[in-house]
């Protein structure tokens, strides 16, 4: 049975998935989005109920790092058999073990194993083909206990309906530290004439190893609340429980309450949490799910994601590009988070209670090696007045945070380290290249100019630890990727500097961008570590993985966005370039964890803006023909991405792609162009206005291109010209055959920046 059910299912009696009222079909754009997609294989998302960027989002969880049910770092597999819980939290995509805070497990029947030291007593048999998942809502049959599990979510807070078959002992058990990582310490509080259970959990880990979270752990509460009377309630202490205690804690308790559906079968839950405090919990509760109208938090849901999915709107395609197309786009308005209450209270990376202005919000969790070369971008495009916020948000934690930096890969109020880098600069150059602008763009140029030539951590995170061999030499002898990317963080610097109108930083910062080429071994035409006598670091050889995060020299070659063109010289040129790019995707990687392979791999960062280096050597067709074999590799099955998600950077490419678009330099606003895959689409920009995008034909080839009705060749549209009048209107005609003339002029490539005394091909702005 497809995972997109059209059917209504009966299961134990209980209505599955009724259609979501007053929906308007030909403006409802969540009925394309799968949330199952990227599922199972590394995909690693997972299909929980949550609003657009909501901070709550329940959704199941069937392994954990130590559980042998199958494999993901989300907590979900498709493929799973059991599910032990559903978790409060989640990170979409993530290539780490992150968040599943606070999760509730469902069951019936006698207690007699501690959840604790079991996490598999209570799980029950589900069938994949049985769940349903839409924008803001989830559902699911348990099997071993003939319950069904429902759940709608608004931003902060959540409705769950478990309809129980006839059983005097129907029960919810809380047990935090079965979360996804661990927890250093809890505490619950069951009141019974309230019909609540509150408390929170101190979550410091990511991924199988602490990364500087265990000496500050983030705190999450919470408060549920039932429409049902407690028939019992009790806690446990390890293996050790007590009926009828009311009060649990520590990184060994977990606590029960069980309710008596002889008669009534349907318990309700409302459930809110907050980053600081349990009565901010409740606060949101009150403010979000007052009452218990479920179909109306869910419709409330399905408004608020077709209102941001909406900003897209494509035509004229095959179905399961639509599917596709809108799930990508819902898959990059998961992360970041919404941090604040709904008073604007959040806890800082100094651990202290700060409240945002009326209108904001503070975001957190960012997977920012990943997220800045796709995602930023177009959650710009989807939502630029969040992602201001988002932007802000890591000026303030920097701002906030002990040591002063800005963060590296931030989760929560910390940040962990992970990754490297300053990839906060290129996200927020992003950010406000393509229109998001309501930010302090003083304290950006402020913040990211002091992480740039002082050596400063974010908190309990990583630092810039390799600044001062950086400044000195113009590279740093921790390797060439990290070169690569600290290259591209400084031309980030020199494009936030320009938008502030620092001419003398931005010159100075565009020259410290050029540092990528001291890593390019002239005798090797590759790009290698150095020492910090100047020295080459080892051996050579393509494949090698020294010195390079997450990939090897052949793919890291590449990674000179800002400035292809000098690239292109140092490599012989066009006709040179083009011969090792023929070289590079010969194969084109798709499965394993392919880090040193000397070719093209589609599942990670470091290569996946390669196809396009071919729009700067005369030669767009190849481009549009490497991009046509990888939108064949995203499918709208659970299996259907090739690599982690990366909190959704993955899926931009995709949404990108699919548009015919591709942000190719960060900071630079403007598109590198491929043939689109519909016929037509509308593109809401900032300030009201629209890009329309039309195409004629089929294929991955473009044979011409109209821009506002007069010929254009460049394979590179500025968000200049994308903003003229009430926006532009492209009009393709495309097919599968190549045409080997359009876009092949060197006036008509894409820019390439460099320092101010870089060589005559330069492109200025």
């Amino acid at each position: 049975m497809s995972i997109k059910m059209l059917a209504l299912l009966f299961f134990g009696g209980v209505l599955l998935g009724a259609p979501c009222a007053g929906a308007a079909p030909e403006r409802d754009f969540a009925r394309w989005v799968d949330p199952f997609i990227g599922t199972s294989g590394a995909g690693a998302t997972y299909p929980g109920a949550q609003a657009p960027f909501g901070m709550i989002s329940p959704g199941p969880s069937t392994a954990f790092h130590d559980y042998g049910g199958g494999e993901s770092r989300s907590g979900y597999q498709y493929e799973g058999k059991h599910i032990v819980s559903f978790a409060l939290t989640h990170v979409s995509g993530v290539g780490l073990h992150a968040a599943q805070d606070l999760p509730f497990t469902v069951c019936t029947g006698d207690l007699n194993a501690s959840p604790l030291g079991h996490r598999e007593a209570y799980q029950s048999a589900f069938a994949s083909e049985r769940q349903r998942a839409s924008p803001g809502f989830f559902q699911v049959p348990l099997e071993t206990y003939g319950a069904v599990v429902s759940i709608a979510s608004a931003a902060r807070s959540s409705i769950v309906q478990v309809d129980y078959p006839v059983t005097s002992k129907a029960n919810l058990l809380f047990c935090p530290s079965s979360c996804g990582t661990a927890i250093s310490d809890s505490h619950l509080t069951i009141d019974p004439n309230g019909r609540e259970i509150s408390g929170w959990a101190a979550g410091c880990d990511f991924g199988d190893a602490p990364f500087h979270l265990k000496s500050h752990p983030y705190r999450v509460y919470f408060a549920a609340r039932f429409d049902t009377p407690m028939a019992a309630y009790g806690v446990w202490t390890g293996d050790r429980r007590r009926d009828g205690a009311a009060q649990a804690g520590g990184a060994d308790g977990a606590a029960y309450v069980q309710f008596n559906c002889a008669s009534r079968r349907r318990v309700q839950m409302r459930v809110a949490i907050s980053y600081v405090s349990v009565e901010n919990a409740r606060a949101n509760l009150r403010r979000e799910i007052p009452n218990w109208d479920f179909d109306g938090v869910r419709a409330a849901a399905r408004r608020a994601w077709n209102a941001l999915l909406g900003r897209m709107r494509v035509e004229g395609g095959a179905p399961h590009a639509y599917r596709s197309f809108y799930t990508a786009l819902y898959h990059n308005a998961l992360q970041p988070n919404i941090f604040d209450d709904v008073n604007g209270e959040y806890i800082g990376f100094d651990r202290k209670t700060h409240r945002v202005k009326p209108g904001h919000h503070l975001y957190a969790t960012f997977s920012l090696w990943d997220t800045y070369r796709s995602t930023a971008a177009l959650q710009t495009l989807l939502a630029p007045g969040r992602a201001s916020d988002m932007a802000q948000s890591l000026l303030l934690a920097s701002v906030q945070a002990p040591g002063g930096g800005l963060p590296t890969w931030p989760l929560n109020n910390n940040d962990t380290g992970c990754m490297g880098c300053y990839c906060a600069d290129p996200f927020i150059a992003n950010v406000y290249a393509y229109g998001g602008r309501a930010f302090d763009l003083g304290l950006a140029k402020e913040r990211m100019i002091l992480t740039a030539t002082h050596q400063m951590r974010c908190g309990d995170g990583g630092a810039w630890w390799g600044v001062d061999d950086y400044m000195k030499l113009g590279w740093t002898p921790r390797g060439a990727s990290e070169t690569l990317e600290l290259a591209i963080s400084d031309f980030a610097i020199a494009r936030i500097c320009l938008a502030a109108g620092d001419r003398a930083n931005y010159r100075k910062f565009l020259a410290r961008s050029q540092n990528s080429f001291h890593v390019f071994n002239p005798k090797v035409g590759y790009a290698q570590s150095r020492l910090a006598d100047g020295s080459w670091d080892g051996e050579f050889r393509p494949n090698t993985q020294r010195g390079f995060t997450e990939g090897c020299s052949a793919q890291y070659t590449w990674l000179t966005p800002h400035n292809y063109a000098r690239l292109i010289a140092l490599m012989g040129g066009p006709a040179a370039t083009r011969a090792r790019l023929d070289q590079f995707f010969n194969p084109i990687v798709i499965e394993g964890w392919a880090t040193g392979a000397p070719h093209y791999w589609l599942g990670n960062e470091p290569t996946m803006q390669a196809p396009y280096l071919y729009n700067w050597i005369g030669a767009p067709w190849k481009a549009q023909a490497i991009v046509g074999k990888f939108m064949a590799q995203f499918r709208d099955i659970p299996n259907g991405y090739v690599g982690n998600d990366d909190v959704g950077t993955m899926s931009a490419l995709y949404a990108f792609s699919a548009l015919g678009l591709n942000p190719a330099i960060p900071g630079v606003g403007g598109f590198t162009l491929s043939a689109p895959i519909f016929a037509r689409a509308d593109i809401d920009l900032p300030g009201g206005k629209t890009l329309r995008i039309h195409a004629k034909g089929a294929g991955a080839y473009i044979q011409s291109l109209r821009l506002n009705g007069k010929p254009y060749d460049s394979p590179w549209l500025g968000m200049d010209k994308a903003l003229v009048g009430k926006g532009a209107r492209l009009d393709y005609v495309v097919s599968g055959t190549p045409n080997k003339v359009w876009g092949t002029k060197t006036a008509d490539a894409p820019p390439s920046f460099s320092g101010p005394s870089g060589p005559p091909f330069d492109q200025k702005p």
